[in-house]
């Protein structure tokens, strides 16, 4: 068996508690594409997470953002060489 396949869906309130944000914060991410996760059928239709799949995003998009850091501090030092 897989990883994937033993691991078990986890509620908006299991990963807010792992990041330590709110339960809508966490559904916000999901609405607004951040964060991947699966509505489930029904008549409330809930969202549930897989951890790997959150985690892996969460990194990228950690990621994302030391990349756009390095590069907004490297055109900073460019510019006041430049200046200089």
């Amino acid at each position: 068996m897989t990883e994937q396949a033993q691991e078990r869906y986890i509620t908006a309130r299991e990963v807010a508690q792992r990041f330590g944000l709110s339960p809508q914060t966490i559904l916000n991410y999901y609405n607004q594409g951040l964060l991947p996760g699966w509505r489930l059928p029904g008549k409330l239709h809930p969202v549930r997470f897989l951890w790997s799949e959150v985690e892996a995003a969460w990194m990228a998009k950690a990621d994302e953002a030391a990349e756009d850091a390095r590069r907004a501090w490297t055109e900073r030092l460019e510019n006041g060489r430049r200046a200089a």
